[in-house]
């Protein structure tokens, strides 16, 4: 009886968990490092690096967001980027490549890892959401 309950508590996290994905939403377009703004583009080859030789995990162009990592213990399953003057937040995979840029129109992320570290070049691809739709 114990691990009858057990599964289905794991089974229960697991629904919930697979729902938290940028995949569900339809107003994700595709778009070429070259098709974005200028200052964009900017940014993303001119980021700041810390004293560990890191790269910020959120650009945020309009000073409004905060992304904060959600964790079960010692794993790391999902990251919320939430809107600090309206509430609005949006939910991403833990595995969402980063960084994550928010400009006033959209939120601008990789489709690939480790681009800023290889060096940004104009056919990279990158995620946009339209930032002015409710998540």
């Amino acid at each position: 009886m114990k691990q009858i309950k057990l599964a289905f508590v794991l089974l229960t996290i697991m629904i919930v968990l697979g729902n938290c994905t940028f995949e569900n939403r339809t107003t994700t377009t595709k778009m070429c490092l070259e098709d974005l703004d200028m200052n964009v583009q900017d940014t993303l080859r001119n980021l700041p690096v810390d004293s560990f030789g890191c790269h910020p995990d959120l650009i945020d162009l309009t000073g409004h967001y905060k992304l904060t990592i959600k964790e079960i213990g010692p794993w790391c399953y999902a990251q919320k980027l939430e809107n600090l003057e309206t509430g609005k937040f949006y939910w991403f995979d833990y595995s969402t490549p980063r960084p994550i840029i928010v400009t006033a129109e959209e939120i601008i992320f990789p489709m690939e890892y480790n681009i800023v570290n290889r060096g940004v070049e104009s056919t990279d691809t990158f995620n946009i959401i339209d930032n002015q739709l409710e998540p």
